[in-house]
């Protein structure tokens, strides 16, 4: 064998140990990183495990100590839907109902804006209850000739171009015997603003143009008369309706709260029975109508 074949040899014999060596190292740097793997699987399940038995800790000691009460965890200065997301991450089912939150700051800031605008003042001039209290517009004086029916009202008609009442559109009239919310609304087909107040009351019930004007704005309608002519219990307590018959009692009940404004003569539609004379009262009446034609033929049979 000569040289040259010698020398080839040992080049290729040193090819072949780089090659087992490094080899060896990529079998190393698996083995390591492998390892590592291992150490941290390792290291998290310890950290669950320990989670777990805090955990349970937690809940035996709760178990133990019977119910919680939220005033020892939580500052009673803190808003109520943050109460509420606490009691939820510490596994409680809660229900927070939105729009009662204290989140209204978008709105807060506006009436800020607007009080210092107008008034000069901020909200701690005025103090909590005034600045979250509902504004009052002051009242609507209504004239009517039908006293006696007021406790049916579910609105008031004011004309759309009567300048008196233009700042009360779209707001509401509280009702002064039984609390309910009468909205003020525009019609000019009912209310003329140069007859009396130019403020009409709306009891579409008792009234055939009211029930026009129910159906024009989708008012509802509270039938307060029995069929003997009495109050029954939609108008108003049993009290109240008490007073409200017989002659002259609306107008005592309305003067016992200082809202009575007087009476003057005025002419008006009363519709009367032909044959008794006795006084007809619209109401809403259940009714149903025949269809007679599929019986025609039968009758005309001879």
């Amino acid at each position: 064998m000569s040289v040259a074949e010698k020398k080839t040899e040992t080049q290729e014999d040193l090819d072949r140990k780089k090659k087992k060596e490094e080899k060896a190292r990529e079998k190393e740097l698996k083995k390591l990183k492998a390892a590592e793997k291992a150490a941290k699987l390792k290291a998290q399940q310890e950290s669950s495990n320990a989670s777990h038995k805090s955990a349970a800790k937690k809940n035996a000691k709760r178990d133990a100590g019977g119910d919680e009460n939220p005033e020892d965890y939580v500052d009673p200065k803190l808003p109520m839907d943050t109460i509420i997301r606490w009691w939820r991450i510490s596994g409680y089912n809660t229900l927070w109902v939105p729009g009662v939150d204290h989140a209204g700051i978008a709105t807060q800031v506006v009436v800020e804006k607007k009080l210092m605008r107008e008034r000069h003042l901020n909200r701690h001039d005025i103090g909590r209850e005034k600045f979250v209290s509902e504004g009052g517009l002051g009242e609507i004086v209504v004239a009517t000739t039908r006293l006696e029916t007021m406790l049916g009202d579910t609105a008031i008609a004011i004309h759309p171009d009567d300048k008196r009442y233009s700042h009360l559109h779209g707001k509401f009239a509280i009702h002064p015997f039984n609390g309910r919310k009468l909205p003020i609304i525009c019609d000019a087909v009912l209310v003329d603003p140069n007859c009396g107040t130019g403020a009409v009351k709306i009891t579409p019930a008792h009234d055939p143009n009211d029930f026009e004007v129910r159906k024009r704005h989708n008012l509802e309608f509270v039938n307060i008369f029995t069929d003997d002519d009495k109050i029954n219990s939609n108008g108003v307590q049993s009290s109240l309706g008490s007073v409200f018959q017989g002659p002259g009692g609306g107008e005592r009940s309305i003067a016992e709260k200082g809202l009575y404004g007087g009476a003057k003569n005025n002419e008006m539609r009363l519709g009367c029975c032909s044959r008794s004379n006795d006084v007809v009262e619209p109401m809403i009446k259940p009714s149903g109508l025949l269809t007679i034609v599929v019986w025609q033929s039968r009758l005309l049979m001879p």
